[in-house]
């Protein structure tokens, strides 16, 4: 039976280089906006151009990232790491439905916050929306855009997407959001619950 190794005691053969050069690559992205040429990202990782590129085309073969040949981005499928944690965690299962009841008792958003080393990361919203079947966002996320989404759930109802329209202010009430766009969006959604596995 191996010998267990005690706190703070770490062996040389327990640490894995490569892995922790990945996962500081992918940081790296975190640390600027938009697509980052080979150069940057080397850069802002603190690692050999070589080593860099070897782990974005790994990435890229994993669908972790895009490249047009000279610059480089992430994908939506990072995500995935996201909600494993998500999923994995109880207390983001138990807390979500007080969440969506504060927000609705409110009618604000409510959020999740827990601790990361000394950074505070947000990991589940409660929206007053929720119980209606549709969130709807005016000026919040920008000052002359409203827009209005829907979750997109799967053959057993489990949601795995949303979809959203959104339009200037000047162009699109909130009633229009409601009365036009919403029907579309549920209609969207619902036409591919079937397929989506």
């Amino acid at each position: 039976m191996p010998k267990l190794k005690r706190e703070g005691e770490e062996r040389a053969t327990d640490f894995v280089e490569s892995l922790d050069r990945g996962l500081r690559l992918l940081q790296s992205f975190g640390d600027t906006t938009g697509p980052m040429t080979l150069s940057d990202i080397a850069r802002a990782a603190d690692l050999p151009r070589a080593t860099a590129r070897r782990i974005l085309f790994t990435l890229a073969h994993g669908g972790f990232v895009s490249t047009d040949g000279k610059l480089f981005s992430l994908t939506p499928h990072v995500l995935t790491l996201a909600g494993s944690y998500l999923r994995s965690n109880q207390v983001v299962a138990v807390l979500q439905p007080v969440l969506d009841r504060i927000a609705t008792s409110a009618h604000e958003i409510s959020s999740l916050a827990v601790l990361d080393g000394d950074e505070v990361v947000f990991i589940a919203r409660g929206s007053p929306d929720r119980k209606q079947g549709y969130s709807l966002v005016d000026r919040e996320a920008e000052p002359h855009f409203r827009s209005i989404s829907v979750p997109v759930r799967r053959y057993d109802n489990a949601i795995v997407a949303a979809i959203n329209m959104g339009a200037h202010v000047d162009r699109v009430s909130t009633a229009e959001l409601i009365d036009r766009f919403l029907p579309l969006l549920r209609e969207g959604a619902e036409d591919v619950k079937n397929r989506l596995l």
